[in-house]
């Protein structure tokens, strides 16, 4: 039998943290499976989630407590990923909780999981449904997660940046159809809404940029990134909206209206609820050409009063104000919450993009964000009315214009209801995207 290891690791003491969503999660008081070793098990799960993307998996063991985690694959026969557990409490709750959320997803055909009865350790046995790269990696407690054992599983001898590629291309050839469903949250006071009035002027000036680029065929290929996602549910806002999910809606109305009113081709570094690490979004723009990235953020403040759009561009000489650098700071820690790639090749990877920046790449940066600031102002109130600079780690490829908008701070209650408007969505998208029509 051929066999594959992967992964020895030794996972530290969690710390107990909130878990603000429905995921599913393990009781103390289920039955315990008993076997001889039971007694020397001492780490308890937490919670078992799964975030199944278009081209992998991603499944999450989040416990508390001392654990030990090897791992390897199969490769003969049937594909297995094998997974020991050594030193959890395992129970019949866990194993029903496990077969419900891996139930549905394109890599995994069935799992098994037993405990071992001279060791006590829990082995988990996934039948693959095809060949696959299996990474297992540890992560010690980060924001709102205790310890977590992150599974991560690729299609194999396959080049998955090209069937993200051939999946955006595809996208772009069917613009997908967009319904975003409005949170529930109180109705927004009619006083606290933006100004409307220009919307109409300046769509008619967008319609005859769009005619100018047509004729000229001079087709641009933008790279939309939505922040977070996945483990990461970027900043909460007072009424429970999430980050990610905002910024996915608005990705994907930006996306559509630009490959629908301007022709121009358009990718998406996720388009989906899963985290894609910050390295590699970059990495996803640069593989596409993309003559534009723009980062979508909704971020929030240590203080509720925050409030406003900020349009930020790189800097290489220290943040423009110290709230640039606090905002910076945070969007940088993501990978640390959704739960970064330990290899040695995603570190390589993240050094050397992390150190690769132009000047020639900022001077193109804030003249672009400058065009996004006078959009915005349209339709919403500006935190600040010039492009700011930080040290934005998506923001650091040298050979494209690199922007991160903060579309409002989540944290503001009357933003927060704004950004859970779909009416308002449609406004920062449509400010967005007459700005980014001036790249001819």
């Amino acid at each position: 039998m051929k066999r594959r290891d992967l992964n020895f690791a030794l996972a530290g003491l969690g710390t107990f943290g909130a878990l603000p969503y429905s995921w599913a999660q393990t009781s103390s008081t289920a039955s315990v499976i008993s076997t001889p070793q039971m007694s020397l098990a001492t780490a308890k799960l937490v919670a078992l989630r799964t975030w199944p993307a278009p081209d992998s998996l991603r499944l999450t063991l989040e416990y508390s407590g001392l654990l030990k985690v090897e791992s390897f694959l199969l490769e003969d026969g049937v594909p297995r990923l094998v997974i020991d557990l050594i030193g959890l409490v395992w129970n019949t709750e866990s194993q029903n909780t496990l077969n419900q959320i891996i139930a549905s997803n394109t890599m995994v055909e069935r799992l098994r999981a037993a405990v071992q009865p001279v060791t006590g350790a829990v082995r988990l046995v996934l039948e693959l449904k095809r060949n696959a790269v299996a990474e297992v990696n540890t992560v010690p407690a980060a924001g709102q997660y205790q310890s977590r054992v992150l599974v991560d599983i690729y299609p194999a001898k396959t080049d998955l940046l090209g069937l993200w590629l051939s999946r955006q291309q595809s996208a772009a050839l069917k613009p997908p159809v967009i319904v975003v469903e409005p949170k529930a949250v109180p109705a927004l006071n009619s006083t606290t809404s933006p100004v409307q009035n220009k919307s109409d002027s300046q769509d008619k000036n967008t319609s005859k940029t769009t005619a100018i680029s047509k004729t000229k065929k001079i087709i641009k290929t933008i790279a939309i990134d939505a922040g977070h996602g996945g483990e990461d549910p970027g900043a909460i806002g007072p009424a429970g909206t999430l980050e990610k999910d905002v910024v996915l809606a608005m990705a994907l109305q930006l996306a559509q209206r630009l490959r629908s009113r301007m022709g121009w081709n358009v990718v998406l570094t996720r388009d989906g609820d899963y985290y894609v690490p910050l390295a590699q979004r970059v990495q996803l723009a640069r593989a596409a050409k993309a003559d534009l990235f723009v980062s979508l953020h909704a971020d929030a403040f240590y203080t509720p009063t925050a409030k406003g759009a900020s349009v930020y561009a790189l800097s290489d000489k220290g943040a423009s104000s110290a709230a640039a650098k606090w905002i910076a700071n945070k969007e940088n820690k993501a990978d640390l919450i959704g739960g970064l790639n330990l290899s040695s090749k995603d570190k390589q990877l993240s050094s050397v993009l992390l150190d690769l920046s132009t000047t020639a790449q900022i001077k193109s940066s804030l003249s672009m964000g400058r065009r996004m600031v006078q959009q915005l102002g349209g339709v919403a109130h500006l935190h600040k009315k010039q492009v700011e600079q930080a040290g934005f780690a998506v923001l650091k490829a040298p050979d494209m214009p690199s922007l991160l908008i903060e579309t409002a701070f989540i944290s503001h209650p009357d933003e927060e209801r704004l950004l859970a408007d779909p009416a308002h969505q449609a406004k920062l998208v449509a400010a967005l995207s007459r700005s980014i029509a001036t790249l001819v």
